[in-house]
């Protein structure tokens, strides 16, 4: 609550990822009730930087609530990119790393997003929308910036497909830290992960980047991107993108 087209006051702003995973994972219940000829399409849950926590958490109420749920979600994988993982060893502020370059794909979010017609098409007509709420970010980076995400990754592994990508030249959150945390995971196809070698990865013949993959896992490290990939290699996402949501080898 508090970001995109929600509405709350401070006082029902999540302040954990599990709480931010309920509200996430009711309001796609919502969804597909009101589109339920969608619900057969394969669903995957993606997101960038701090969605390092977003994603496993959400991917992970889904994954429990599935069984039991009377709209049962098509889960297919997770696709991570830039993102936070457990924080401890890998948690880099801005300070150390350089300028915010998100801002002007926030404010063009934004003003796509107010459009009356894009509104209407959406079935959220005259609703304010904010794409960052900082207020938010600082509440739940300070009452859960510890939470490890370990524990729902490898469970995750177990049953779906995972892609943490990352850009090579990224200031604000290093690569090595999404490389380490992959080969610190255990679930039932790690062996095949670590014993994986690394490959290089190309995209219409050009040198892309650096793939490891192995059982439901894939790393893909993206050549020339920083803060956030797309914004820096968007051909190279896009193909990225394409191959794992169609299941197909990244190579």
């Amino acid at each position: 609550f508090g970001a995109g087209f929600s509405f709350s006051d401070r006082a029902g702003f999540a302040k954990t990822e599990r709480q931010i995973s309920e509200n996430l994972y009711h309001g796609l219940l919502q969804f597909f009730n009101l589109f339920p000829e969608l619900m057969g399409n394969d669903f995957f849950v993606a997101g960038e930087s701090y969605a390092g926590k977003y994603v496993p958490a959400l991917a992970d109420r889904i994954h429990r609530g599935n069984p039991d749920a009377v709209t049962k979600i098509n889960m297919k994988g997770l696709a991570i990119g830039d993102g936070v993982v457990d924080p401890m060893p890998s948690y880099t502020q801005v300070s150390t790393g350089g300028e915010n370059d998100d801002d002007a794909i926030i404010a063009l979010l934004n003003s796509y997003l107010r459009r009356d017609d894009v509104q209407e098409q959406i079935h959220v007509n005259g609703m304010p929308f904010e794409a960052l709420n900082n207020y938010i970010l600082a509440t739940v980076d300070y009452f859960d910036r510890d939470t490890k995400v370990t524990p729902w990754v490898e469970e995750l592994l177990n049953h779906y497909r995972v892609l943490y990508y990352h850009g090579k030249d990224d200031p604000r959150l290093n690569y090595t830290d999404t490389v380490k945390f992959a080969e610190k995971l255990v679930w039932n196809g790690f062996e095949k992960y670590r014993s994986a070698k690394w490959t290089e990865w190309t995209v219409k013949g050009a040198d892309a980047g650096n793939l490891k993959t192995g059982g439901n896992l894939a790393v893909l490290l993206v050549n020339n991107a920083r803060h956030m990939v797309p914004i820096f290699q968007p051909e190279r996402s896009l193909a990225m993108i394409n191959k794992f949501v169609r299941g197909e080898p990244l190579m």
